[in-house]
């Protein structure tokens, strides 16, 4: 017993020197300068019990604000600063985001109690940045700032878009160049582009090269890759680090490598590289190439932040959770300990409020889409659990001429263009359904694998004519993706694929149109085909809108974007299924419906043609839209 005390104060000091050695260091931009107003109410003077004013002036430092009143004489009453809770002397007084320290000079307790009521009331949350991590000894010091998006960039993986752009515009710009391209970026993925280029505008005069292209890419500008490597200076590559976050960030996970590769060679010591490679890496699918990368870092930053969160990141992607839960427990323990005890309290409380506040979100959330799915359910609309996706239309159900034939011209569904296999014609019953206006796009489709309700095995990552990872295409439907794939992202979303049948009834509808528009085959201001007769310059997908063909029950692109996978397998039709009839049991080739962009022949965007590959194949020029059976 007698060696406890002396192992508390040996722990104590062991705390105290660590904390002194890798305590967080957090700083304020200049532009925080408005916030600090509105905390303290600057402008209006503390009065005192006798009627002295008290006039509040402020001084941003590094990783402080110098706070002093002077009265009315000039004789200094008031002398304190605010420093983040988490760099606070232990006898600091907590007011939600600040500590207010009375050390540095005269604290009278009545200016001190007025002072931090006005701080308490405000409800100001300054823009603290963490700018480093004290290292330890032998690791590479970067004076670069790190700011910190993992918030936004939550609300916006979860497609919270509206609550992203809120908490964006409650914080002021970063006033350095690349935190404006990060902050710039978000702002347009979160549905914002006009009010991105006002923040990214006027940043370009006298920047270092890769800076310039920073908040070129944050625009969503097309810039050549090989002016973009040029820029980045040999001699400070890491500084242009956060360029690979941003490609990330803009879904271009190929363009990120290419960036990461040239920054690694000429600094293998990059930790933050090394991390936004590996993440960019499991974005394509790579495992193997994520792998070699991380056991490639040199020794003398095994242990940083960076690599260690790579580490998390390529385990968790593994499953081998338990494994990254062990390096989590290691990096907490590192910053815990560098806090001290009371800090890492302080550390502990924030993550128990963080669960908790996530947990009441999550609720909240879960309520609201509930809620929301009746509303638009009764409005005429079925939309997804997973927030962020597009609402499906309510279609009635409804009866028609299924298919086409060539041989007797006075009787229904006559086409001298049609094929063997678009008979016998029969009158359908379609049921009611809810159905997509539009072919998925690139952008819901890497939700799904992100959230891991798709696979990267199913689509095609190649780039070109594929319109996964590639920038400026998340509007563009999706394409290169399996049957496999199109039935997986279409059950993660809560609906399935159209069977043949109900497919062409979207296509032609109780009217039995020859082309979804109408009876004359495409036209460039319809389709924006290739093959229609003026000769289109039309060579990939477009965006939805651009092209105008609604379908006879106002869907979009059902004969002019991309091939459509069904459910059904091909085979010959079964003339006695009058009602939901569905395709054979087995076969080897799917059918697909709709012609797309790549096609030779107009004729084969007629509503009754058939076409079919194998479930596996990934082509350029083949998509899918989902729908779901309405409730009776």
């Amino acid at each position: 017993m007698r060696r406890w005390p002396s192992v508390i104060v040996t722990v104590w000091c062991l705390l105290g020197s660590s904390q002194a050695a890798q305590g967080a260091h957090y700083a304020l931009p200049p532009h925080a300068a408005g916030a600090v107003k509105r905390l303290v109410e600057i402008k209006t003077p503390l009065v005192e019990s006798d009627g002295e004013s008290v006039q509040l002036s402020a001084t941003i430092e590094q990783d402080r604000i110098a706070l002093v009143g002077d009265d009315a004489a000039g004789i200094r009453r008031l002398a304190v600063t605010l420093v983040h809770p988490d760099n606070a002397p232990r006898r600091a007084l907590l007011l939600g985001s600040v500590a207010l320290d009375e050390r540095p000079g005269p604290a009278p307790a009545a200016l001190v109690a007025m002072l931090s009521a006005r701080i308490t009331a405000s409800g100001v949350s300054l823009p603290w940045i963490t700018i480093e991590e004290a290292p330890s000894e032998g690791a590479v010091v970067s004076p670069r700032i790190r700011h910190d998006w993992t918030a936004i960039d939550r609300l916006l993986s979860d497609g919270a878009l509206k609550r992203a752009r809120a908490a964006l515009s409650s914080q002021a710009p970063p006033d350095d160049v690349l935190g404006a391209a990060e902050y710039a970026i978000r702002l347009r993925l979160a549905g914002a582009p006009a009010e991105a280029a006002r923040i990214a505008s006027g940043r370009e005069a006298e920047r270092a090269g890769f800076e310039v292209m920073a908040l070129k890419v944050a625009l969503g500008a097309k810039v050549r890759m090989d002016a973009v490597l040029a820029s980045i200076p040999p001699e400070r590559s890491c500084d242009a680090a956060q360029l690979i976050g941003l490609y990330v960030s803009d879904g271009d996970a190929m363009a990120a490598l290419r960036v990461a590769e040239v920054i690694l060679t000429a600094d293998p010591a990059c930790g933050e590289a090394a991390y936004r490679a590996t993440e960019a890496n499991l974005r394509l699918g790579r495992l193997v190439e994520a792998e070699a990368l991380l056991a490639g870092v040199p020794p003398q930053i095994g242990g940083s932040l960076d690599v260690l969160r790579a580490r998390v990141y390529l385990l968790t992607e593994r499953g081998e959770h338990a494994a990254a839960r062990l390096i989590q427990v290691r990096m907490t323990l590192r910053r815990a300990l560098g806090r001290g005890f009371i800090g890492a309290a302080r550390m502990s409380l924030r993550w128990l409020q963080g669960r908790v506040a996530a947990q009441v979100d999550w609720w909240r959330e879960a309520f609201e889409a509930h809620a929301e799915e009746g509303r638009e359910a009764r409005d005429g609309r079925w939309c997804p659990s997973v927030s962020g996706l597009p609402c499906l239309m309510f279609i009635p159900g409804g009866a028609f001429s299924m298919g086409a034939q060539a041989s007797a011209v006075n009787e229904a569904s006559y086409d001298a263009t049609a094929a063997a296999d678009e008979g016998p014609v029969r009158l359908v019953n379609i049921s009611a359904m809810y159905a997509m206006q539009a072919e998925v796009d690139t952008r819901s489709y890497a939700e799904c694998v992100r959230r891991g309700g798709c696979s990267l095995d199913e689509v095609e990552t190649q780039g070109g004519y594929f319109n996964y990872g590639q920038p400026l295409r998340g509007d563009h439907p999706i394409n290169g993706v399996t049957w496999g794939g199109a039935a997986r992202y279409c059950a993660w979303m809560g609906a399935r694929l159209p069977t043949e049948a109900e497919w062409e009834y979207l296509a032609r509808g109780p009217d039995g149109r020859r082309f979804p528009w109408g009876a004359e085959p495409p036209q460039c201001d319809a389709a924006g085909s290739q093959s229609a007769p003026q000769g289109c310059p039309v060579d990939g997908t477009r965006v939805p809108g651009i092209l105008r063909t609604p379908s006879a029950l106002g869907l979009d692109a059902m004969g002019d974007g991309v091939w459509e996978w069904v459910a059904d397998w091909y085979g010959p039709y079964d003339a006695a299924q009058v009602r939901d009839p569905e395709g054979p049991v087995g076969g080897s080739d799917r059918v697909q419906r709709g012609g797309a962009f790549s096609s030779d022949d107009p004729l084969e965007r007629r509503a009754a043609y058939r076409a079919s590959m194998p479930p596996q194949t990934k082509a350029s020029d083949v998509g899918f839209r989902c729908v779901k059976s309405a409730t009776p």
